[in-house]
């Protein structure tokens, strides 16, 4: 009875993971009403009748009647309270697990090294190949250890960003360097509209893994011959990137959980390699800076990845 009549808004506070009003930005249910489609999971805080902030799991579905139109949303909210002190004791684990397998991982990898080198001893060609699969593979583990570190670290709060007046699209120059190969070997063709230099307060390094995961991402899921391209528009308060691809597209009921440690897209070919934990670092680097990351895509049509971030202002 007390909330018949009133607005959402006036009812129910909600706050993301960076903090930010959702019912002003990004509101999920203006989400569901505009889009039809359920929203499954949706994990924010919110305010008790006590006034205090609790972690819930929200899943909002659109309310029809009985002549097929849209009158309201559904709401369902699940108190995570628990599931995040598990998680968090998850991640501890994880951590320690990977502190204790970079340090064998790196003498493997620098012992291979020394033997490929011919420092040890001649090695016949069937050697050379087994040892050439023996050091991908460990390169590839050690990139694993390296993200699971780095996204403990960052969820934790234990890793340290940087804050500098930085050129964004200077960065995005860094991170194509590093993904150029990828783009050469697809036969991907990358196009980028930026014409004059945009600045914002952040940490350079951790921006530039956000756009080599972002863009080398695009690269490895576009067919050959297609393109990849990087849009940037502006207002008065932020700067918006959107790196589009014409790869196989991801279902809109997997659109936020592809942000999720160790969540794939299903539309993805199992060939195509990937440990689930890019996307996850990428939402976790953007919600250390106050911005914004999503996606819009349907199968079949592609994906355009929107990051928004705040101007640097004197």
């Amino acid at each position: 009875i007390d909330v018949i009549g009133k607005k959402c808004s006036d009812v129910i506070k909600h706050l993301d993971s960076s903090g930010q009003n959702l019912c002003k930005e990004f509101c999920p249910s203006k989400k569901c009403l505009g889009s039809l489609e359920k929203i499954d999971n949706f994990e924010s805080q919110t305010l008790t009748k006590k006034g205090v902030w609790i972690p819930i799991s929200l899943n909002i579905s659109p309310l029809v009647n009985e002549k097929g139109k849209v009158i309201g949303t559904v709401h369902s909210f699940r108190d995570i309270v628990k599931e995040q002190e598990i998680e968090a004791l998850k991640n501890e684990f994880i951590s320690t697990v990977s502190h204790e397998l970079r340090t064998p991982l790196t003498s493997i990898r620098g012992y291979i090294d020394v033997i490929l080198s011919g420092h040890t001893g001649r090695i016949n060609k069937t050697q050379k190949e087994f040892l050439e699969i023996i050091n991908k593979s460990s390169s590839r583990l050690i990139h694993l250890v390296n993200d699971l570190l780095d996204i403990s670290k960052m969820e934790s709060g234990k890793l340290s960003f940087e804050k500098e007046n930085i050129n964004l699209p200077e960065v995005i120059s860094e991170a194509e360097l590093t993904v150029k190969n990828l783009f050469v070997k697809k036969n991907v063709n990358y196009e980028k509209n930026v014409k004059r230099d945009f600045f914002i307060l952040g940490d350079k390094k951790r921006l530039i893994d956000l756009f080599v995961n972002l863009l080398g991402n695009a690269a490895k899921y576009s067919p050959q011959n297609s393109t990849v391209k990087v849009i940037f528009k502006e207002n008065e308060e932020n700067i918006e990137v959107i790196i589009k691809d014409q790869g196989p597209g991801i279902p809109e009921s997997e659109h936020e959980r592809i942000f999720k440690k160790f969540y794939r897209s299903k539309n993805v070919s199992p060939e195509v390699g990937g440990t689930g934990l890019g996307l996850a670092i990428c939402k976790t680097i953007i919600d250390y800076h106050n911005g914004k990351i999503w996606v819009q895509s349907k199968p079949g049509e592609g994906s355009d990845f929107h990051l928004i971030l705040p101007l640097f202002k004197a």
